[in-house]
């Protein structure tokens, strides 16, 4: 109640400053905090119950298909019945089952019983200081257990479809098809990461080798593969429709066509993110407007964190979002350092400043998320955008021509060699001397003073006024001076000088 009369408060400031600019746009953020931080709160008021202490029977729906873990399966679940706790009903568990479990009928929509103690998440026997329970809390899990073979079954009882189970089971169908297609086996992990989002194939010497040479980002379905798609679906069309009333409908067949992939692949945050993006620019241009891309990326920010305020501390929306401002903010002054006439040389050049700037806006999460740095990403990005554009072209080519079984071996041959060539390429990257340079930060604080330095300096480079880069001057000093404090106090505690 009191958090809905604060935000109504922060409403009403926002109306009576409104001819007053500054105040108006400092009273709107402080009331889009506001109610996020209500929606937060409500939220995670949604997630645990008081389980009880003892084994119980219950009752569950699976979610999402069987995961397969080290020594078990994990089942994704949402507890439908459950004995002396319907407070519980309702919350997320995640079940681990055995691995020599059979679980070849499980999928979203099937209803499981099974006999055990639920316990709320915590961090015990966790060891590198990851916040394990937060996490799980942070996704809606409110317990978990372990249960023998014995004691959970598939129950036959009806429950009503959902459109996030018809999702899951139409991508399960499609990867279903990679299998039986002649892949590698590495080439069919990287297709379906890049095509239908599903990572579960990639070997942990395959994730290590794209994220030391700083090539994740490729194996997400993001804006690369959005921007590859509306470009070919738009290319199908003929040049009449891009005239009047039919660019209209030109554009709401496009956007149709991409929200439908969205979906079938599980409408990942990344893609979620440049969707909305697209859409709105699609809109702009039939109402032969200009559109903003900062003001796109705003709008999708919050509709996703409405939709799922947890969002926010997920590491890839961080990175999602903070790769594409910067490259809508800094690209477009180092793009003016050079103006290379000729079209290849063009090329790269694009990739190198869409690369430095996407670095410079993640770089400072990277570093506080992993401890990680990758010394030649802009080498990495020049070697694998050409090549992933080509993937993805070659992968919608592959289910056009699918029913004609000689053109489509052709085609899973052309993505074989392709895929072989990235691989070969990101693992010479990975070799090559102090590749990966390991940079510990343990603090939030450094992390906003590099971006308010980064800002700052934009703030000059944009506007040529000195003020901002005496600013960065300044927050680079008080940082590097309550460094010195802190190492003088840590050192002043030790025994050597008690």
């Amino acid at each position: 109640m009191s958090q809905a009369l604060f935000c109504l408060g922060v409403l009403v400031l926002c109306a009576a400053v409104r001819k007053f600019p500054l105040l108006y746009g400092l009273a709107l953020n402080l009331g889009m905090f506001c109610v996020g931080a209500g929606l937060s709160s409500w939220k995670a008021s949604q997630v645990g119950c008081p389980w009880p202490s003892g084994k119980r029977v219950y009752t569950a729906v699976v979610t999402d298909y069987p995961r397969e873990r080290a020594r078990s399966w994990l089942l994704k679940l949402q507890i439908t019945g459950a004995a002396d706790a319907r407070e519980c009903v309702g919350q997320t568990v995640w079940l681990y089952v055995p691995s020599d479990t059979l679980l070849d009928s499980l999928e979203p929509g099937r209803v499981i019983a099974f006999r055990g103690r639920v316990e709320a998440p915590d961090n015990e026997g966790i060891e590198d200081g990851f916040d394990y329970a937060g996490y799980l809390r942070r996704n809606g899990v409110a317990g978990t257990l372990w249960v023998p073979s014995a004691d959970w079954t598939v129950a036959d009882m009806p429950v009503p479809d959902r459109l996030s189970w018809r999702s899951r089971r139409i991508r399960h169908l499609l990867l279903g098809f990679y299998e039986e297609w002649p892949f590698t086996p590495a080439a069919r992990a990287l297709v379906s990461a890049v095509t239908l989002g599903s990572k579960d194939l990639i070997d942990d010497e395959t994730r290590l080798s794209f994220s030391a040479s700083g090539a994740s980002h490729v194996l997400a379905v993001s804006g690369l593969h959005v921007g590859i798609i509306y470009a070919v679906l738009g290319f199908l069309f003929p040049p009449f429709m891009n005239v009047g009333r039919r660019k209209w409908v030109k554009e709401s067949l496009v956007m149709a066509a991409l929200w439908a992939y969205a979906y079938m692949i599980g409408m990942p945050l990344s893609i979620t993110r440049s969707l909305i993006m697209f859409l709105i620019i699609s809109f702009c241009r039939c109402c032969g407007r200009e559109s903003s891309s900062l003001n796109s990326l705003a709008l999708a920010a919050i509709l996703i964190l409405a939709a799922d305020p947890a969002g926010l501390y997920e590491t890839g929306f961080q990175l999602s979002f903070s790769a594409v401002f910067f490259i809508v903010l800094l690209q477009p002054h180092i793009n003016e350092l050079l103006n290379p006439e000729n079209r290849i040389v063009r090329y790269f050049w694009d990739i190198v400043t869409v690369s430095l700037a996407a670095q410079i806006g993640t770089a400072p999460i990277v570093l506080y998320s992993f401890g990680t740095f990758s010394t030649y990403f802009l080498v990495t990005n020049m070697v694998a955008m050409p090549l992933m554009f080509l993937t993805v072209l070659f992968s919608m080519l592959l289910w056009m021509v699918a029913p004609v079984p000689l053109l489509r071996l052709g085609v899973v041959h052309v993505l074989n060699l392709l895929c072989s060539i990235l691989q070969k390429a990101l693992a010479g990257i990975t070799s090559l001397p102090h590749s990966v340079l390991n940079v510990s930060v343990d603090s939030l604080l450094p992390v906003v003073t590099a971006y308010v330095v980064i800002l700052l300096l934009y703030g000059y480079v944009a506007s040529r006024r000195s003020r901002f880069a005496v600013a960065a001057v300044g927050v680079l000093s008080a940082q590097t001076l309550l460094g010195a404090i802190l190492v003088v106090k840590s050192v002043a505690s030790l025994p050597l000088f008690s």
